[in-house]
This record gives C-alpha cells, structure tokens and sequence, in this order.
C-alpha cells in the first residue's frame, strides 16, 4: 500500500468512529406518564435527558388506529395536548435530540386514556348509617349540575331513584331496618350529558332497633324479704324526669327525659354496650329507668327492655350498667343479639360479671351490686366515706351522693351500707 494513502485512512476511521459514538451517546428518555388529564387534553412527561441539548420528539396516535400523527418536537420534557377524543385510549413515545442530527431511539410506548366529558363521580361511600337513613359522600364531577343515585336491597331486580341530587354528603331516607343495601351514583353535566352510574355499587347494611332487656339489683335498695328493690325516692318525688349522667364522671349527654315517673321505679341508670373485639370501645350508651323488679325500661315507658335503634341486628356485645352510687358491672361474656334482643340478667350469680367479686352475694341466690362508691369512679375507698360524711344529715333529697341506700336521706344506714364494701374495686373497663 502506498505509504501517503495510509494517513489518510486513519483520518477517514477516526472521523467514521467520532459519528458512531456521538449517535450511541445520545440516551433515550424513561419513565413517560401523563397528569392532569382530562375528557380532550393532557400533560405528557417524562425523566430529562443529560445529553438532549436540541429538545425531544414525540409522537402520539390514538391506539390500533395504524399511522402516528406528526411528529411534535419539544424542547422540555412535558407537553400538553389538546384536541384529544373523550373516553379514547392513546399511546405516545419520544425520542431525545442530541443535535447534529443525532437522535436517540424512540422510548417503548406510554398508554393513557381521556377521560369523559362526564366522568363518573368517584369514591361514593358511606359517611354514617342508621337504622333508616345513611349520609352519602363522592368526589364531585367537576362540571357537574347534579346527581341521580339508585339504590335497592341486596338481591332484588328493581331500583329505586333519586334525581336532582344537589347535596354533598347527601342523606338517603326510607330504609328499611337491619337490611343491605346497594346503591350507585351518576352525575348530570347538563345539555343532556350524563356520566355512566358507578361500574360497582357499594354495598352496606342498615342497622337496627335492638331491644336491650338486662336485669339487675341495687344492694341499696334491695329488700330480701320480697326480691324486689323498693322505690323510696319515686314514692317521694324525688327523681328528677332528665337524666343524670351528664356531668362528670359519665359525661353522657343524651337527651332522655321520662314521660312519667311511675311508682315502681328505683333510679336511673346507664346502660353500655361495648365492643366484642375491644371491651374498652364503647359503641352506644343509653339512660334507663330501673324498676323494682330489676327490669331497666326505656323512658318511653316500654316495660320489656331499653331500645336501641342503631345496633348492628347480628352483633355481639359486652353490657356495663352503670349507676351514681353503685359499683357498675360488666357482663363477663360478650352477649349476642338474637332476633333483636340482647338478654342478660345480672343477678343469678356471681359470675355473671366479669371479674371477681363484683357483685354481692344476699342469700336467697341472688347477687347485687356492690353500694357505696359515691364518686362513681369504680372504687370503694376513703373518698367514698368522704362524701358520705359531707352529706351526712341531708333529708328529702336526690343529689345526696353519699344516699347509700335510697331512700333519700343520708344517715348513720347509709354508712352501715357502705362500711362492709369499703376496699372493693371495679374491673379496670367501668373505672374512671
């Protein structure tokens, strides 16, 4: 070979090998993703590469439709379309300009699809649910005017419908108790455009008016020689209609107010019921009128138990009774609901609640609640006696604590009450 021709030669490879490696350097873009999409536009995006100093290209087409559409360059690492079909799946790619018309290869395809003009409302749920009546809430359709939702029971054909939903939670009435529920939402757009209903209707159940017939006795109160309680404090008008629990230590503010003190009632009382899994969770609370007989009543004078109308018909819970100067309880077992009842009586024996010593062996087989815990907080101590002393010699009176056995006065009786169960302590579920 002629010895001039070989420099050449090297100039020509080194200036073939120069090309090669700047095309190779030139890095394809990653991670492409779309944002802020909508029913005819969106953000397209991707990761900026180091080496793309004259921008990128980018195609896109509408999938299965063959041809791109022209190729659209740009010069940072997002673009937004417009002009896109609703309800329309694309596919878009780009492709990294290195300059000197060096081009990476183009990125494997990113797929997204436009939204409706009307989209469906999203995350419809249940807020709360009653025994009647359950609160709706969505996500709101943005250019939505209204809303229709349809509802039936679980396994039947036929839907029922309300239209011109304007409200967001949005209250469903007219449900039938202890029942499931299936219900869907469509949004109205206006001019005729309607957004489909929801693909999967969300499923929930009503809950249920549950009578709670619990039986106890007030050592107090309690006269052995009838096995029954007497009503000292009705027969002296001294039980005031409202209840009582609304102070410190129950804090209970429900609104109970009695019709009609009768003479066969002892005093109120709350009732509890607490959560199978955790005894600590309370799931309702209600005041009660106890009578005579150890029968707890509803304020409204039913005689057959205390109603609660937003229980689940099917669970299972654990029952506190509560009163201002007796030792509460606690069942020892949770209780099942059974056809709408929830049944436990107190008084047959000491285990019937949780803990030991509890309640108080009378003789005869029965078993009351321990008197004397003048704060209400679950323990029979010193401050007891205290409060017993600060009231000692009130006459005709309700608000005397230290009223250990009913009667409404506070006398050398009560303390003699009071004196065998100083020292014994609630379980830790009923103390404050």
């Amino acid at each position: 070979m002629n010895s001039k021709k070989i420099p050449l030669l090297i100039v020509i490879l080194s200036a073939l090998l120069l090309t090669v490696s700047s095309t190779f350097a030139c890095t394809i873009p990653s991670n492409l993703s779309t944002s802020t999409l909508d029913a005819t536009s969106a953000t397209l995006t991707w990761d900026d590469a180091p080496d793309a100093s004259s921008g990128y290209q980018l195609r896109y087409r509408v999938v299965n439709s063959g041809s791109w559409l022209p190729t659209v360059s740009v010069f940072s690492n997002s673009w937004y379309v417009t002009g896109l079909l609703p309800e329309t799946t694309y596919e878009f790619e780009v492709q990294s300009n290195c300059g000197s018309s060096n081009f990476s290869g183009f990125s494997g395809v990113h797929f997204f699809t436009t939204l409706a003009t009307c989209p469906t409302p999203a995350n419809l749920s249940v807020l709360s649910v009653g025994s009647d009546a359950a609160d709706l809430t969505w996500i709101p359709t943005p250019n939505a005017f209204s809303y229709s939702i349809v509802y039936r029971e679980l396994g039947t054909s036929s839907w029922s419908l309300v239209s011109n939903v304007l409200d967001n939670p949005f209250t469903l009435t007219g449900l039938v108790e202890d029942t499931e529920y299936e219900v869907a939402i469509q949004a109205n757009c206006g001019s005729g455009d309607y957004s489909d209903f929801t693909v999967t209707p969300i499923i929930f159940q009503t809950l249920a008016t549950v009578m709670v017939d619990v039986k106890i006795f007030l050592e107090g109160a309690y006269d052995n020689s009838t096995g029954f309680m007497h009503s000292a404090l009705a027969n002296n008008f001294l039980i005031p209609a409202t209840q009582i629990f609304n102070q410190s230590p129950w804090n209970y503010m429900g609104g109970e107010v009695a019709a009609g003190l009768s003479i066969n009632v002892v005093d109120w009382v709350l009732v509890e019921l607490r959560s199978a899994i955790d005894r600590q969770v309370i799931v309702a609370r209600k005041a009660g009128l106890l009578l005579t007989t150890g029968r707890i009543i509803d304020v409204n004078g039913v005689t057959n138990g205390l109603l609660f109308d937003n229980l689940q018909g099917s669970g299972d819970y654990y029952i506190v009774v509560r009163h201002r100067n007796h030792l509460d309880v606690m069942s020892a077992t949770d209780v099942s609901v059974v056809n709408n009842e929830l049944v436990y009586d107190f008084t047959t024996s000491a285990t019937q609640a949780l803990g030991n010593e509890q309640l108080k062996d009378v003789g005869n087989d029965v078993f009351v609640l321990h008197s004397g815990d003048c704060d209400g907080n679950g323990i029979i101590n010193v401050s007891d006696f205290n409060g017993y002393e600060t009231d000692f010699s009130i006459i005709d009176s309700y608000t005397a604590q230290g009223d250990f056995n009913l009667d409404g006065s506070v006398l050398i009786s009560d303390f003699n009450v009071y004196r065998p169960n100083a020292s014994v302590i609630g379980v830790q579920e009923i103390r404050y």
